[in-house]
């Protein structure tokens, strides 16, 4: 009796992932360079959108965390943004329309 209550309470627990997991799995794989098209806001995550040499589109998802905000806020329609495979830091470019200057960051901490 006691291990059939055991089993029903750990079903009700919510299988989250941690920060460190989701980028382990979501963007750790990933190997990107291109400029940026769109970019969303959903209930659980910032999304870029990434079109490449190769005219393929790549989504790239944020959480919903301090250093996804900075992303989301920093990157333009037309930043140019880098990511290497297995390396987790994004290189962002972006460029000012009115004096026509550069200005890159480097987002190595996702999870804050």
């Amino acid at each position: 009796m006691k291990l059939l209550l055991l089993a029903i309470l750990m079903s009700f627990q919510s299988s989250q992932t941690t920060c460190d997991d989701f980028y382990k799995k979501e963007l750790d794989p990933l190997s990107v360079e291109g400029k940026v098209t769109k970019k969303e806001i959903s209930d659980e995550f910032y999304i870029i959108y990434v079109v490449n040499k190769k005219e393929e589109t790549i989504r790239l998802r944020f959480l919903k965390n301090m250093s996804g905000f900075e992303i989301y806020n920093f990157i333009l329609t037309d930043s140019y943004i880098s990511k290497r495979k297995g390396d987790r830091s994004v290189h962002i470019l972006t460029e000012n329309k009115l004096d026509k200057s550069f200005k890159g960051r480097i987002f190595d901490k996702l999870c804050y």
